[in-house]
C-alpha cells in the first residue's frame, strides 16, 4: 500500500476523505469500505492465481527443455550408431578386399 491517503467518493461521485464520508454518509462509507475490501481480496486472489500459473509455466518449460535435451541426445546417439555402422561396413569391405 502507498503512503498517500485513499480517495473516496461520496454518493454524488465527489472526491472526499474517509473521515468526511463517515461523518456525512456513514452507510455510504461502510458500503465503500466493503466494496474496496472485496476488490482487494479479488486482487490478492488474482495475484495468487497468476503466481501459481507462472510456477506451472516454469515447470512445463523445464519439462520441455528436458524433453528437448533427451531428444537431442537420442538424435546424437542415432547419428553415432549410423557412423559406427558405416565404419564397420568399411572395415568389413577393407578386410574382404585384403583377404579377397
Amino acid at each position: 500500500m502507498s503512503d498517500t491517503p485513499r480517495q473516496y467518493k461520496d454518493c454524488d461521485g465527489n472526491d472526499t476523505s474517509l473521515n468526511t464520508l463517515c461523518r456525512r454518509e456513514p452507510a455510504w462509507a461502510a458500503n465503500q469500505i466493503r466494496h474496496r475490501d472485496k476488490l482487494e481480496r479479488e486482487l490478492s486472489d488474482a495475484k495468487s492465481h497468476v503466481t501459481r500459473l507462472l510456477a506451472e509455466v516454469a515447470r512445463l518449460e523445464r519439462l520441455a527443455n528436458a524433453g528437448m535435451a533427451a531428444e537431442t541426445a537420442a538424435h546424437n546417439s542415432e547419428q553415432k550408431a549410423e557412423r559406427l555402422e558405416r565404419e564397420r561396413d568399411e572395415a568389413r569391405d577393407k578386410i574382404a578386399e585384403l583377404w579377397g
